[in-house]
């Protein structure tokens, strides 16, 4: 395995709010001495870090590396090669970043993730949830509410199948689930609540029956891994952490009380505060419909106390940032993806 010491380095460890000096020694891509006194030993690679930080890699939970546009709906419509292009760019970024671990927060194509693993592109390390799985009308259901119901001609997919699973009863749900672990997913995404992007759905209600939920629940802990939803409302948040789903994205508007059973059960959260700011700041100005700005009144606040609440409960909280921000960066700066460094501090 390849040796590579980093030696005269600043090092922030995640933990200590101090820098420390040191010397730090990494063997086959695992940290394996960090030392205030040079290191000794023979190494392939010595790398001088003077006026340099060293850190770990950072951890991004929710990412939709195919994200290209604000508009759900527009998505929907572009042709494949284009987000190949973009995810590309997406995750070179995240590398730029500081990132070297990403959760995909579901959408992404099975054949996306089997580029990276086949090393076609560079990448943080990549835990792929496939096709997210959402019920008509649901989070992740892209047709606005004028249009047809979806076609069952099987050489004319619809449109939405690219990102989304639809599936209406527990059935339904267990087959989807079993599908996209078929197909490659880590762990499994379901809409439990209403959203901001997505058209005809809103953001207070619940989505799924508990049968639904408890289905998808249980054929993810066959297979040894789990289900992680998107919930804004208390009520759905709480409903969630009750029927077993591990971890809950935004928990936006999650009370002491439900972040106090979240805490008992040993539910996670992926809070995206950051993203929510950006969307209210620059969302039209980038193209997020006029209907998603109306559904975001008074959330960005909600969000900040639950962050609190969360804390103060003893839940365990995720990083989930990068995603939609990335196409803000993009478009401000005229780039496919530029090289900023986005911090939860930045809004």
């Amino acid at each position: 395995m390849r040796r590579i010491k980093f030696k005269n380095t600043r090092i922030f460890d995640g933990i200590s709010r101090e820098l420390r000096d040191g010397h730090v020694l990494v063997e086959g891509g695992t940290i394996r001495e960090v030392s205030d006194a040079p290191l000794l030993g023979a190494v392939d690679i010595e790398i001088d870090a003077s006026g340099l930080t060293l850190m770990p890699g950072l951890i991004d939970l929710h990412v939709h590396i195919w994200a290209a546009d604000m508009n759900v709906s527009k998505l929907a419509q572009m042709p494949t090669e284009y987000y190949s292009l973009f995810a590309a760019q997406f995750l070179q970024s995240a590398l730029d970043r500081g990132f070297t671990t990403l959760r995909d927060a579901g959408g992404t194509d099975a054949g996306f993730a089997m580029a990276i693993e086949k090393g076609f592109i560079k990448s943080p390390r990549f835990y792929h949830s496939g096709r997210y799985i959402s019920q008509t009308g649901g989070h992740g259901d892209f047709r606005a509410g004028h249009e047809q119901h979806f076609s069952d001609c099987m050489c004319c997919p619809p449109r939405h199948e690219r990102f989304t699973a639809i599936a209406d009863g527990a059935d339904a749900v267990r087959k989807a689930v079993r599908e996209e672990f078929r197909r490659g997913a880590k762990a499994i995404k379901i809409m439990a609540s209403g959203g901001v992007a997505s058209p005809t759905d809103p953001i207070d209600k619940l989505q799924f029956t508990d049968a639904e939920i408890c289905a998808a629940v249980e054929e993810a802990a066959m297979r040894g891994s789990y289900i992680f939803a998107h919930c804004h409302p208390d009520i759905a948040i709480k409903r969630c952490s009750e029927l077993g789903v591990r971890c809950i994205e935004h928990v936006s508007q999650v009370s002491p009380e439900t972040a106090a059973i979240m805490a008992k059960n040993g539910t996670y959260a992926v809070p995206t505060l950051a993203v929510v700011h950006a969307f209210c700041d620059d969302g039209p100005r980038f193209g997020l419909p006029q209907s998603a700005v109306d559904k975001m009144q008074n959330l960005l606040e909600c969000m900040t106390e639950g962050l609190v609440h969360l804390k103060n409960a003893g839940v365990k909280i995720g990083f989930g940032l990068i995603s939609w921000l990335s196409i803000i960066i993009a478009k401000a700066s005229n780039l496919p993806c530029a090289p900023r460094c986005w911090s939860p501090t930045t809004f």
